[in-house]
């Protein structure tokens, strides 16, 4: 094992990274990032989100490792383009609405949302946004005021959710949106065997309850409303206008209905072939 990386504490947790609390039991233990390290997971008794309290593996895991894994990245990406563009349609963003792709991966999403018209940026700490190279900027980078703050499969990976999340906040317009997307952990029904633990790969390292992501949108002055296909869309109180919402909704549904009506949003496919790259990485030795 790397001794420096093994002496590297990326977080050491003393209260619930969603809600504050500082009740926080030890739910269960796993072995993750090819079983080279423990990993204890502890549960919020105030909103039952899940986060692994001690981690000392961040610099080890994204070392090369990650992007063969999300096959879904692509579908995602256009089911969320198709969501960004229904807020428009809904008068809840304008037409080149500043738009910011937090945890963009390859910059897939900034590349499309670019193509819809939207001023959009990416930034990623990991990666290089092969997709939309001159567009991906360094953490304090942005320039100009924010429409929307997108997270997408993102939450789960942040060392500290509530601090990151604050530093982008204050960039956003009065009506700016922060939208998320992230697998929610029900404590009655998850366990340590839960499929979105990814322990395998370790860079999931937090587990929001839909309790937990309101509490979150509360610390940061903002209200949540739970969407359909895993979304979460905080924004200020007054930012939420009952007939564009519904306008939004209606759009959404329509454009999902469009896109699969010409072959696209199947992520049927996605997931199958996921199932042969986790077998191909389990042969595959550790670093």
């Amino acid at each position: 094992m790397n001794a420096s990386a093994e002496q590297t504490i990326d977080r050491d947790l003393a209260a619930c990274l969603f809600c504050g609390d500082v009740r926080l039991k030890i739910a269960f233990t796993r072995k993750v990032f090819h079983e080279r390290h423990d990993a204890p997971y502890h549960l919020c008794t105030g909103c039952h989100s899940l986060q692994i309290s001690r981690v000392t593996w961040l610099d080890e895991a994204y070392v090369g490792t990650g992007d063969d894994i999300d096959t879904g990245s692509v579908q995602r990406s256009i089911l969320t383009v198709m969501l960004v563009r229904a807020l428009r349609q809904g008068a809840l963003l304008t037409k080149g609405a500043g738009a910011l792709d937090y945890g963009a991966g390859l910059g897939l999403l900034v590349r499309l949302l670019r193509d819809e018209g939207f001023n959009a940026w990416g930034f990623d700490k990991y990666r290089k946004m092969h997709e939309a190279d001159a567009f991906q900027i360094k953490h304090d980078g942005y320039q100009g005021t924010l429409d929307i703050l997108v997270l997408i499969e993102v939450l789960e990976h942040l060392v500290d959710p509530f601090g990151e999340l604050s530093a982008f906040s204050t960039l956003l317009s009065d009506r700016g949106l922060i939208l998320v997307r992230t697998g929610l952990y029900e404590h009655r029904i998850h366990g340590p065997d839960w499929w979105y633990l990814l322990p395998q790969w370790g860079g999931h390292i937090n587990f929001a309850s839909r309790r937990g992501l309101k509490a979150l949108a509360r610390r940061l002055g903002m209200t949540a409303v739970f969407l359909p296909a895993g979304y979460c869309l905080m924004a200020r109180p007054r930012a939420f206008l009952h007939l564009r919402w519904m306008l939004a909704g209606f759009w959404f549904l329509v454009n999902v209905a469009l896109a699969r009506g010409i072959g696209l949003l199947n992520f049927r496919h996605a997931m199958a072939d996921a199932a042969i790259v986790e077998a191909a990485n389990l042969r595959r030795p550790g670093p």
